[in-house]
């Protein structure tokens, strides 16, 4: 929904304030800064990427693993995104929320054919990604994400703390300003459990049947629907207009 006059969200009007003040300031800092503002109404959201792991380390750095990190299982989760989900809370005892679309991958397909990955892509991220976060997120005042400016060109306007139009409410990006270097030393130095397909040539993981491997050197998200002219599955847009399926048959 659109912000109106009669209702403005709290701390609308002051994003740029808040991201000029703490453009400089480190990760940690960042998400201090986010819990004393807005816990309990703050949650992480996590799809166990190298950059939201670094962002789940730095919270239970600061003791406040107990904040809730949202995860989207699609269905089409890799068995290996699966484990490190298992790995961050054995390490940190994180509270993980799986969250699921309406849809199993059976009704889907049921509904609109096996492969709506293939044939609507953005459809198929609408059902399984976009919306049932949508759902979730009503219950909070800010959302906490691991987007960094360097991973796409789609990301570069990325602010440490930002509006989130879709949302209606405050966005906060604490690794914005870093590159993905900075991520996997941090990683490395403190030894924080990530995908092991980070090894083996997958920057960017998603769901199983639209992530790649990369050639070494690859854009960061170039894996991610391969061969469509596409680089976000809407969660992170601003301007994102609702997908019109057709139903199986029609």
């Amino acid at each position: 929904m659109a912000v109106g006059e009669q209702d403005i969200p709290r701390d609308y009007h002051r994003v740029e304030e808040f991201a000029s003040e703490l453009r400089t300031e480190t990760p940690t800092r960042i998400i201090e800064w986010a819990l004393e503002r807005y816990a309990p109404r703050l949650a992480v959201v996590s799809n166990f990427g190298p950059s939201t792991v670094t962002v789940i380390h730095h919270l239970a750095e600061l003791g406040k693993a107990d904040v809730p990190v949202l995860h989207i299982d699609t269905g089409f989760e890799f068995p290996e995104t699966e484990e490190v989900g298992a790995r961050l809370t054995e390490r940190y005892g994180i509270q993980i929320q799986n969250i699921h679309p309406e849809l199993t991958v059976t009704q889907q397909a049921e509904k609109y054919g096996d492969e709506l990955y293939k044939s609507d892509s953005d459809y198929c991220c609408y059902m399984r990604k976009v919306l049932p976060l949508e759902k979730v997120l009503s219950e909070y005042d800010a959302w906490v994400t691991g987007i960094r400016k360097s991973q796409a060109s789609t990301r570069r306007a990325a602010q440490v703390v930002e509006w989130d139009v879709r949302h209606d409410m405050i966005k906060v990006n604490p690794l914005a300003e870093w590159d993905s270097d900075d991520v996997w030393a941090c990683i490395r130095e403190n030894d924080i459990p990530y995908n092991t397909l980070h090894d083996n040539g997958y920057p960017s993981i998603g769901c199983w049947p639209c992530t790649r491997s990369v050639a070494e050197g690859g854009d960061e998200r170039s894996g991610r629907w391969s061969g469509l002219n596409k680089a976000e599955c809407g969660i992170h847009l601003t301007h994102f207009a609702t997908p019109q399926p057709t139903e199986k048959g029609r």
